[in-house]
């Protein structure tokens, strides 16, 4: 009786060593379960940050884009207004040239 009583209790110490390490892999899985929710809720955070960041920097592109044409517009018109005086200045000169030509003769 006393061999069964100790087969009995080796199987009872086996059960509770067995249900233990059942227990502890089944907190792990929840606790790597929970883990994985966390992190791919911060990956999904991530990449509409991303996301974010793309759409900014596009925006940032567009308008400096436009800042670009503006100025070139600019320096356009200012080319057009420098080279009218110029034709202004050559024709005033011109014409001051005439008029002391015709006053020498």
């Amino acid at each position: 009786i006393s061999a069964l009583e100790a087969d009995l209790a080796r199987q009872q110490a086996f059960q509770r060593e067995a249900q233990q390490k059942h227990d502890e892999v089944q907190a792990s899985l929840l606790d790597t379960g929970q883990r994985f929710s966390v992190v791919s809720s911060q990956r999904e955070e991530l990449a509409e940050a991303l996301q974010r960041s793309r759409q900014d920097l596009s925006d940032c592109k567009l308008a400096q884009d436009l800042e670009a044409e503006r100025y070139a517009a600019v320096l356009a018109e200012l080319s057009k207004h420098i080279a009218s005086e110029e034709s202004l200045r050559q024709r005033l000169h011109d014409g001051e040239t005439k008029q002391l030509d015709v006053q020498q003769e």
